[in-house]
C-alpha cells in the first residue's frame, strides 16, 4: 500500500470512526522504535511550526496582568523550542502508556506505543490544520474544532491504549488516561518554566 498523503488522510478518517481497528493496523505493521521515534519527532516539529504560524497570524493581545501570556509569547517565538517540549512530552507519554499499561497486566510494547502516539499526532495535526483554516473564515468555528480535537484526542488515546495492551474496557482505560494527562500537564508546565528560566538567565 502506497503511503501517500491522500491514503494517510483516508486512514486517519477510518481510525477516527473505528479507533481500535486503526490502532491494530498500526501495531500489525511492526515498526521498530527507531522508525516510530522518527515519525514522532517529525510530528512534533510539524505541529510546533503550525502552532507558531497560527500564533503569529492571530496573536493574543498583551496583558500585563496575565504573566502566562508573556510565557506563551516566549515559547511561540521559537518553534524549535516548542517542538523540543512537545517531543519530550510525547516521548514521556509513550513511555507512560507502555509502562503503566504493563503494570496493569497489558501486553503492549514500547515500540508500538511510540508508533501509535505518532499516528495519533498525525490525526491531530490534520485537525490543527483545519483549525488554522477555520480561523480565517470563522474564529468561533476554529474554537469549536479545537474543542472537538481535544475530545478526539482523549477518545483515540483511550482506544489506542486499550488496543495496545488488549484491555477489554475502554472506559477504565479512559480514567487512567485522565490521570496521565493531568500528570503530563504538570510536567509540561515544569519543562516550559525551566526552559524559559534558563533562557532569561
Amino acid at each position: 500500500m502506497a503511503l501517500d498523503f491522500k491514503t494517510l488522510v483516508i486512514a486517519a478518517r477510518d481510525t477516527v470512526q473505528q479507533p481500535r481497528a486503526g490502532a491494530r493496523a498500526v501495531i500489525d505493521m511492526g515498526l521498530p522504535i527507531s522508525i516510530g521515534g522518527l515519525a514522532l519527532a517529525l510530528m512534533a516539529v510539524a505541529s510546533a511550526v503550525l502552532a507558531a504560524l497560527m500564533y503569529a497570524a492571530f496573536p493574543i493581545p498583551p496583558d500585563p496582568t496575565a504573566p502566562q501570556v508573556a510565557m506563551l509569547d516566549q515559547v511561540m517565538a521559537n518553534p524549535l523550542q516548542l517542538a523540543l517540549v512537545q517531543l519530550i512530552l510525547l516521548s514521556v507519554g509513550a513511555f507512560l502508556i507502555f509502562r503503566i499499561g504493563r503494570g496493569f497486566g497489558g501486553v503492549g510494547s514500547l515500540a508500538d506505543s511510540v508508533a501509535l502516539l505518532a499516528w495519533l499526532e498525525f490525526i491531530l495535526l490534520l485537525l490543527q490544520g483545519a483549525q488554522v483554516l477555520a480561523m480565517v473564515i470563522s474564529p468561533p468555528m476554529s474554537q469549536a474544532i479545537g474543542l472537538f480535537g481535544f475530545v478526539i484526542f482523549l477518545w483515540l488515546l483511550s482506544n489506542f491504549t486499550a488496543e495496545l495492551h488488549r484491555f477489554a474496557s475502554v472506559f477504565s482505560t479512559f480514567l487512567g488516561i485522565i490521570a496521565a494527562v493531568i500528570a503530563l500537564a504538570f510536567a509540561a508546565a515544569v519543562v516550559i518554566a525551566l526552559m524559559i528560566g534558563g533562557r532569561v538567565q
